[in-house]
């Protein structure tokens, strides 16, 4: 049932370029905190829904970079596999009639 990938950790170039990676990811949290970046006079919500591409047998269907390249929406995007897709919603201020306007973003 879909494709389990396990990558080798004694491939020193790929872990070097995965450590990098969570290094600069770190560094810009620092930076966001450091320079008081993070919002606090305002609270959003936001919408996600992940979803498993299945075929008509019920088995997974790796096929989320086609449909990603077909909806041409940047709120779609992968998940974790090729055969999960995620839909994001444009975080809206919490008040009023939030959920209205979620509901009737633009598609």
């Amino acid at each position: 049932m879909g494709e389990h990938r396990v990558h080798d950790t004694s491939d020193e170039q790929r872990t070097r370029v995965f450590v990098r990676a969570m290094l600069n990811d770190i560094q810009a949290l620092e930076v966001l905190i450091e320079q008081d970046l993070i919002e606090r006079d305002i609270r959003r919500v936001g919408v996600e829904q992940e979803m498993y591409i299945v075929d008509a047998g019920g088995y997974p269907a790796p096929v989320s970079d086609q449909l990603i390249a077909r909806l041409a929406d940047d709120r779609f995007t992968t998940e974790l596999a090729r055969f999960n897709l995620e839909a994001n919603l444009d975080p809206q201020p919490i008040g009023g009639d939030f959920l209205r306007s979620m509901e009737t973003q633009p598609r």
